[in-house]
């Protein structure tokens, strides 16, 4: 492989994109274990399971890792190359329109409805996760603090780990006994979801905090309110669905990813609004009729229920 670009770094390694030296027209994305952890054992074994959670998944929305090299004097998973922007960065240049913010919305619940079913737990589900190819299509990305092993809560803590952004975990974050992974990256859905309708973060911190002081701040802040809510501004489907995803107590939470798909579902009939809509603005072709058949795939799975009972705003 030959290196093109940086991507991006975070705490394990840092991801590249490349092309092969004897064909340039293949390409993809290197993830690369930091030079400071290729000989720390524990870091070389999350790695590989990153490498090897990922190689058992197959859906349109999650990136797929195609190889692993251990052999390196830096070891390297080799991805799908996906060619795009962040959401991070989509976000930064204000509020999307609501079917754009539904379609994607849609296909990142359809994504972890998929890892669910397979007792994957992403556990870092944020904008800088996600990337965005042609306006219309989402990809999650880096699962670095993903867990495969089921969903109770000694097993999520067991190696100690640091964990997702404060911002995007759920208010029993600072209480690992009373937390699922389910739940984590449910409520992450939630404000994903209400940042791409403000274009502004849901939580912040004082910007010179530690990363200590900011999780204290952005925790205390969310255990003293019930669920976020994005004003009336919004329309009130909308606005009920983020306090649905984000409540502060579990048990009033959505549970299941299913029901999600559900929701977006019936606030686009609310609304008159078709995500199709942004497909057709922004693929053509095979790739317009492969990204409406799997959309209408996920729509027509059954869910499992209601979800998580409506409340009135005052709740």
């Amino acid at each position: 492989w030959v290196i093109d670009k940086a991507l991006g770094t975070g705490g394990m390694g840092s991801v590249y994109s490349a092309h092969n030296q004897h064909a340039p027209k293949i390409r993809a994305a290197i993830k690369i274990l930091n030079a400071g952890l290729s000989l720390n054992e524990h870091a070389k074994i999350r790695f590989v399971r990153e490498a090897e959670i990922l190689h058992g998944l197959d859906h349109p929305h999650i990136v797929k890792v195609r190889n692993i090299r251990l052999d390196s004097a830096q070891p390297y998973i080799e991805m799908e190359f996906v060619e795009g922007e962040s959401l991070y960065r989509v976000i930064q240049g204000g509020p999307m329109g609501f079917a754009r913010v539904l379609l994607y919305a849609e296909q990142l619940a359809s994504a972890v409805r998929y890892l669910h079913r397979h007792n994957v737990f992403h556990r870092d589900i944020k904008p800088a996760n996600l990337i965005i190819r042609k306006g219309a299509f989402l990809k999650l990305v880096d699962f670095g603090l993903a867990v495969d092993v089921g969903d109770d809560a000694a097993r999520i803590t067991a190696d100690h780990s640091h964990f997702g952004t404060a911002a995007y975990a759920p208010p029993e974050w600072i209480k690992p006994s009373t937390m699922t992974a389910r739940l984590w990256d449910i409520y992450a859905i939630g404000v994903v979801l209400a940042e791409m309708l403000t274009g502004l973060p849901a939580y912040d911190a004082d910007p010179l905090a530690t990363p200590q002081q900011a999780a204290i701040e952005v925790m205390t802040t969310k255990n003293r309110q019930p669920f976020l809510d994005i004003g009336d501004r919004f329309p009130e489907p909308i606005r009920e669905l983020v306090r649905d995803l984000t409540a502060r107590d579990p048990a009033d939470r959505i549970q299941d990813a299913r029901d999600i798909v559900l929701r977006l579902q019936q606030i686009q009939a609310e609304l008159a609004l078709d995500a199709n809509t942004v497909l057709e603005s922004n693929l053509s072709g095979d790739e317009l009729q492969i990204a409406v058949q799997s959309r209408q795939l996920e729509i027509d799975r059954q869910p499992t229920g209601a979800g998580a009972p409506r409340r009135s705003p005052q709740e």
